[in-house]
């Protein structure tokens, strides 16, 4: 037990030495951290010489080593202070202070060095040997004290800040300084009084809640620095414990035990930092990936109004165009010959299918930034929709010499909830693509009762077909099949892609079904009968 005491001052000395190298490798480079960084170098000479003056085995050299003990304590005040003021961000108000400060410890250094006027003789009692305190050590006291009580003074000042996050770390540090000034009561055995040596177990815990508050709110996790530091203690302690061998075959079975914990802890860290440094590389591209999404939304977003406005502004030419030249049609008559008749029916087709156009790019405008309206009305029947649709295609499919079947179930469909108008638009593209695309042969529309939970409406034709591979990207933006192609078609192929869209608002599905090219296709709608918004 007394060697495990007396090893104790040197595993908190290496503890600590480390504890600041981690903090300043880690950390920014800056007063703070490189102060932390000084004073742990003067808690580890403080420590390690404590060590050694407990396991001196003569007066002379218990002497010796407190004499080099002092080396370190007397630059702890000034050293402190220097701290707290840096900590509460005030250096250069109190600059001539921190010299002054500075200046004292190089006097009272002297002094101890190279006179008997700071400390002679020793002092030997039930814990060790110290040396015996002379006149200039009741001034180093003084100085200490005021030292303290000023580097208090800015601490508390802190502790009172509005700012949360600033006044946590104050408070932090106010309990790291008062842990330390437990260690004055190491300066008693300088004045004869007893007292046991755990005042050196100050300096470690002051070390360990000034690096939290340090990496607290800073670059360094503390888990990280937790981390480091159980592994730190652990091989320190390993290591310690060689010094106290007894015998030879002792020494290297302790020795090959600290390779052991040194080499593990090594792959350890390894790991772990790996791990850290993984996790920061994804958080950071994770926030680049946030930032360059929110920018794509927000050209999207202006990408869909400038589709909005200027398909608005488009609307109207072609209506007009579409008045006239009926107009010019009508009043014409037989006035008009019939070639010129011709190119003015060209002139109505393709504004046609500009108007059409134009629909479809305000209909995704405003679905794709979610200012389409639905009018949704339970009750809904779906076989006038399919009735409406059917006359109104019946004309068009004649024309193009095409049969247009209408298949109805023998028992009503069920009322449904949805926008008449929109699923009418759904519809009427479908059979309007499937009279574009047949040369000839006939086109579909079937309707089904599924168990009286869904309405099935399906449009089948005997045109171009869809190869395979275009299945997968039928229902995209701006996507064709291509075997339309072959037809030369002028299709956009919005119409179905609005129209898958307008579907899944209602909670139903659409897709379509081909054999290959030239073997017909058919699109089929399925609706709920009951789903709620």
């Amino acid at each position: 037990m007394d060697n495990i005491i007396k090893l104790l001052p040197l595993i908190s000395s290496i503890f600590v030495l480390a504890l600041g190298i981690i903090v300043f490798v880690n950390g920014k480079r800056n007063q703070l951290n490189i102060l932390f960084l000084v004073f742990s170098f003067i808690i580890f000479a403080w420590l390690s010489g404590t060590f050694m003056m407990l396991k001196s085995h003569t007066t002379e050299e218990a002497f010796f080593w407190d004499k080099l003990i002092y080396v370190a304590v007397i630059f702890i005040p000034s050293t402190v202070y220097h701290f707290a003021v840096i900590f509460a961000e005030k250096f250069k108000k109190r600059k001539m202070i921190v010299i002054v400060g500075y200046i004292f410890s190089l006097i009272f250094l002297l002094l101890n060095l190279f006179t008997k006027l700071f400390v002679n003789n020793v002092y030997e009692y039930s814990w060790g040997i110290h040396s015996k305190a002379q006149i200039f050590h009741h001034f180093f006291l003084i100085f200490f004290i005021v030292y303290l009580v000023l580097m208090f003074n800015e601490i508390i000042v802190l502790c009172r800040s509005n700012l949360g996050i600033l006044r946590q770390k104050a408070r932090t540090e106010f309990l790291a300084l008062l842990v330390l000034t437990t260690g004055s009561v190491g300066f008693l055995p300088a004045y004869g009084v007893n007292v046991p040596p755990i005042f050196y177990l100050s300096g470690l815990f002051f070390a360990i809640i000034t690096g939290y508050a340090i990496t607290q709110y800073k670059l360094l996790k503390i888990k990280v620095l937790t981390l480091h530091a159980l592994i730190i203690l652990l091989n320190v302690v390993a290591f310690s414990y060689i010094f106290i061998s007894e015998t030879i075959q002792e020494y290297i079975v302790k020795m090959l035990f600290f390779v052991a914990v040194a080499f593990t802890s090594y792959l350890l860290k390894k790991s772990f930092d790996q791990e850290v440094a993984q996790k920061e590389k994804l958080k950071f591209l994770a926030k680049k990936l946030k930032k360059t999404n929110e920018k794509l939304i927000a050209l999207d977003d202006a990408k869909n109004e400038f589709v909005s406005i200027a398909a608005h502004q488009l609307r109207t030419p072609p209506t007009i165009i579409k008045g006239y030249v009926s107009m010019a049609l009508e009043e014409g008559g037989d006035n008009l010959n019939e070639k010129i008749k011709d190119y003015l029916k060209r002139t109505l087709v393709s504004n046609e299918r500009l108007i059409e156009l134009v629909e479809d790019i305000l209909d995704i405008s405003r679905i794709e930034s979610g200012r389409i309206q639905y009018n949704f009305e339970d009750n809904q029947d779906c076989r006038k929709i399919v009735d409406e649709v059917y006359k109104s295609f019946e004309m068009r499919a004649k024309e193009k010499g095409l049969k247009l079947i209408l298949k109805k179930t023998e028992t009503p469909l069920p009322k449904i909830k949805m926008d008449s108008k929109r699923i009418r638009e759904v519809l009427s593209n479908l059979v309007d693509n499937a009279i574009k695309y047949t040369r000839k042969g006939k086109i579909t529309i079937e309707e089904k009762n599924i168990d009286n939970k869904k309405v099935r409406i399906s449009v089948s034709d005997t045109g171009v077909g869809i190869l395979k591979k275009d299945m997968p990207n039928l229902f995209k933006k701006f996507s064709r099949g291509t075997s339309t192609e072959r037809l030369g078609s002028e299709g956009t192929g919005l119409g179905i892609y609005v129209g898958r869209k307008m579907v899944k608002i209602h909670h139903g599905k659409i897709w379509a079904e081909s054999k290959g090219i030239n073997k017909g296709s058919k699109f089929v709608m399925e609706l709920p009968v009951k789903w709620k918004e």
